[in-house]
């Protein structure tokens, strides 16, 4: 498992590879690593929403969209603070088309 949503209040839709669902209060959801853990959660309803995600992500990252056929690498989270020795030029956060990756 690298993520794991925990829905709270409201009842949001959930879109992975198989599909769309939409979760209720209590719904617990695991995201494993890779494309086949690939989702997004929204609210399209007109109550709130509120879950809490749970992470065990480590860096570098690569995370695919299937959805618009991205892929994107980074080398810290964005909201990951900056090391006090960091240079800001190692810090990667690029999002490209996957067909216009070569692969090796």
């Amino acid at each position: 498992m690298e993520e794991l949503a925990i829905v709270i209040s409201g009842r949001p839709t959930l879109r992975t590879l198989e599909g769309e669902s939409e979760l209720a209060p209590g719904d617990i959801v695991a995201f494993p690593r890779g494309r086949r853990g690939g989702h997004t959660l929204a609210n399209r309803t007109d109550e709130p929403v509120r879950y809490l995600m749970v992470s065990n992500k480590v860096m570098p990252e690569l995370v695919e969209y299937p959805e618009d056929g991205t892929v994107r690498a980074l080398t810290r989270g964005r909201f990951d603070p900056p090391e006090t020795d960091e240079d800001p030029a190692d810090r990667l956060n690029l999002r490209f088309k996957r067909s216009d990756a070569e692969e090796q």
